[in-house]
């Protein structure tokens, strides 16, 4: 079932479709053999549990649905505070005497150009990109060494560091954001099987009425399997929903503009 996280987003949507169709016509087949058969009618137990599986799947939907949200918002509130650090590095880097003052220019263009492609590449790319910002921090950090080597300690050079130290954190922030704050694979597995369950509980219950409204089951299975899909949309940092790169594009003209 997590596979269906890798997937494009149409794609899941399509699948999960299908899948909820077929939990709900399962049940439905079973409900309906029920019905037919001498005997007690579950019918009374049939609609009390079903009641209960339903709440239980709405709660858990919510819950996920907010931690993505969330999780979403934060990747936003990173984008935007790690692009204002990139500015404050360079604005402070202003005070160092060339040539340092150029080369921290052409790292910083380097790091938020890597910044600008990573919502676009496939996992491959983006390991190879972390591990260059990496060495991009590195190099600031050995030209900051090399400046202290020369040039006394002063109030803006120690305003520098802190603001490099800023910038540094943010990049493990974001990518904690990433890879630590997305919904875990236990907990997409559990969510995709309790709603093929309910779905397959729902059909088992119109079963043993034996009266159909196909118009409003397909209604019923395709909320919820848009439902599934914004989350997964939601949580997933490369998907339709990914979060912008403009705060990083203003920063790319100005050092752009800088070095011209």
């Amino acid at each position: 079932m997590i596979s269906l996280y890798f997937m494009p987003e149409w794609v899941s949507f399509i699948l999960t479709l299908i899948l909820l169709k077929l939990s709900h016509e399962a049940g439905y087949k079973l409900g309906t053999i029920r019905r037919l058969k001498p005997g007690e009618n579950p019918e009374t137990a049939a609609g009390t549990i079903s009641g209960i599986t339903i709440g239980l799947l709405a709660f858990i939907l919510a819950f996920t649905f907010n931690g993505a949200s969330n999780n979403l918002d934060l990747r936003k509130d990173l984008v935007l505070e790690e692009a204002n650090a990139i500015r404050t590095v360079y604005d402070r880097s202003l005070q160092m005497p060339d040539p340092y003052r150029s080369q921290v220019r052409a790292l910083l263009q380097e790091y938020t150009d890597i910044r600008l492609k990573l919502p676009n590449v496939r996992m491959k790319e983006v390991i190879k990109l972390v591990r260059r910002s990496e060495g991009i921090q590195k190099e600031l950090w050995a030209n900051l060494l090399e400046v202290q080597k020369k040039e006394p300690s002063t109030p803006m050079l120690n305003l520098y560091v802190e603001s490099l130290n800023h910038m540094f954190d943010l990049n493990f922030k974001r990518i904690n954001a990433v890879v630590q704050g997305r919904i875990s694979p236990l907990i997409w597995n559990v969510l995709y099987l309790l709603t093929f369950i309910t779905m397959a509980m729902v059909g088992y219950r119109i079963g043993l009425h034996g009266l159909r409204s196909r118009f409003m089951e397909f209604s019923l299975i395709m909320s919820f399997a848009l439902v599934l899909i914004v989350i997964v949309a939601l949580d997933r940092p490369n998907g339709i929903m990914r979060v912008g790169t403009g705060p990083f594009v203003s920063v790319m003209k100005m050092l752009t503009a800088a070095g011209v």
